[in-house]
């Protein structure tokens, strides 16, 4: 008979309640909130102060800075600070030498990995929603539609999740806290920073290929290139939303990206593949936490 525990994971509740009586999660909070204030009245301040000639050109664009600030710390908060409340979930218990007694309860592994993973992530997206009314300053101002803000909310979620998800899985594996915090955060460089970097160093090589398409099998290949690209884009948070922003500017479309010259080809959005692999990946890497917690 199947080991079963019924109602809200008792792990999930017992790291919510050590954690929000923690004096540190406050301290974090305030931390935060006071940074991202700080700059989002900065910049509102320089649209009410700024260019007086040409205010609604100023205040839109200041909008648009405010928005791209926000969420890009909403980024690097679900990027560096998340996978800490999980790369030690499942190490940190056997550091403490009270992993025994979690298996031996009447908890799965799934209820286990479940409740470590749903009081990290919910304390993440607390942090998340504490700085979205920020957004409605960027509406205040103009610049910024209700699709960007789904899009980009979106991306960070989806990143979230996975970013989350990736440190209870090294942490089910590795043997000490320490490394797999070292191994999470170096996986987290080179999905964050590694993928922009080459798909930046891509670019030229795509380029060059598309000015040089001239035939059908010629213009195939640019095309294949291009969709190769657009994926390894649509990899990284940073450029997946630069890309989609970039792509909604140009041509207004915020669910589909043509590409080609004349476009050849249609693809999903960059943040649509970015969320659709990221959760995919994310429900991949639960999976195997939950067999080696599981062992």
């Amino acid at each position: 008979m199947a080991k079963s525990f019924p109602g809200p994971s008792p792990i999930a509740l017992r790291e919510i309640k050590s954690r929000m009586r923690n004096g540190r999660a406050y301290a974090v909070l305030t931390v935060y909130m006071a940074v991202v204030s700080g700059i989002a009245l900065f910049l509102y301040a320089g649209a009410v102060l700024g260019n007086p000639n040409n205010a609604i050109d100023s205040s839109t664009k200041v909008g648009a800075a405010l928005f791209y600030v926000v969420v890009g710390l909403q980024i690097v908060l679900v990027s560096f600070v998340g996978p800490a409340f999980t790369a030690g979930a499942i190490s940190g218990e056997r550091e403490h030498r009270t992993m025994d007694l979690l298996t031996v309860s009447l908890l799965t592994p799934r209820q286990i990995a479940v409740g470590k993973l749903a009081s990290a992530l919910g304390f993440i997206l607390i942090l998340v929603a504490a700085t979205t009314p920020l957004f409605s300053l960027a509406f205040l101002l103009g610049g910024i539609e209700t699709g960007q803000l789904a899009a980009a909310l979106s991306v960070v979620v989806a990143s979230a999740t996975l970013f989350s998800t990736l440190g209870l899985f090294v942490s089910s594996r590795a043997p000490t806290t320490l490394s797999a915090a070292i191994i999470t955060y170096a996986a987290l460089l080179g999905i964050v920073i590694g993928m922009a970097v080459m798909a930046t160093a891509l670019f030229p090589v795509l380029d060059n290929a598309t000015r040089a398409a001239a035939g059908g099998a010629a213009s195939l290949s640019a095309t294949v290139l291009s969709a190769l690209f657009f994926v390894i884009i649509s990899l990284s948070p940073i450029s997946a939303l630069v890309a989609t922003e970039a792509n909604f500017q140009n041509s207004g479309n915020l669910l589909t990206l043509a590409i080609g010259a004349p476009a050849t080809a249609t693809l999903p959005a960059p943040f649509l593949i970015l969320c659709v692999a990221y959760l995919a990946a994310s429900a991949i890497l639960f999976w195997l936490a939950t067999r080696a917690i599981g062992r």
